[in-house]
């Protein structure tokens, strides 16, 4: 296991508590208002009540920005999020300073920057997933992706949607069929502006909580 602990690194257990209690320090270290403004967030409240607003794969989400609950990522009904969704919600508000440029295209995993070495897993945790729930009934793949938020695309391979997993980041899956000879193919794109706003690790684990949502939204069951 990774003992590296950064702010936007995901590592399982005790690393992954410590990588949330990195970037809430990181958050306090910066200003956490102009954090939230820069992804894309509301901001309401005051004072300690101050918190960011977002939602996370079409479920609303809340982030205190001031007093002792800082750093803090919780449900709209307060509860907080499991651990992995808390670090994806910080480490995006956390990963970089300043204005974000808005994309200019759409680019697959591989393509991000320093992304080439998690594209197998990228490739079986996401794009095979998808394929082996969908890959038959584009209707299933664009009823799922309406549940959870998202729209569906034309002229694109033989089904597309796009569902916003954050703010900033809008994830689009892209569909080809299979039939009798072939089986289906996936492929999952992302602005070419991603690699300012989110960590490749974080960016593999907000896909899977993408594709997970979809499937779980239909009751589809796969293997694995």
């Amino acid at each position: 296991m990774s003992s590296d602990t950064r702010p936007g690194r995901l590592v399982e257990g005790h690393g992954l508590r410590e990588s949330i209690e990195l970037a809430r320090a990181r958050l306090a270290g910066l200003d956490p208002v102009d954090q939230a403004r820069r992804a894309g967030c509301r901001v309401q409240g005051a004072g300690p009540s101050l918190e960011a607003v977002l939602d996370l794969v079409g479920r609303p989400a809340r982030v205190w920005l001031r007093g002792e609950l800082a750093g803090q990522v919780v449900s709209a009904a307060g509860e907080p999020l499991a651990p992995l969704e808390q670090a994806i919600v910080l480490h995006y508000l956390v990963h970089g300073v300043g204005q974000v440029p808005p994309p200019t295209e759409l680019i697959g995993f591989v393509d991000v920057k320093d992304a080439a070495f998690y594209g197998e897993p990228f490739r079986r945790r996401v794009e095979a997933r998808v394929e082996q729930a969908f890959g038959r009934s584009g209707a299933d793949l664009s009823a799922a992706a309406l549940s959870v938020g998202g729209e569906v695309l034309a002229g694109l391979a033989d089904a597309a949607v796009r569902v916003r997993a954050l703010p900033l980041v809008p994830v689009t899956i892209v569909l080809w069929l299979g039939d009798e000879e072939l089986g289906p193919a996936a492929k999952v794109l992302f602005g070419d502006n991603v690699g300012s706003l989110l960590g490749v690790e974080d960016l593999v684990a907000l896909a899977q909580l993408v594709v997970r949502a979809m499937i779980g939204s239909r009751g589809a069951r796969i293997r694995g």
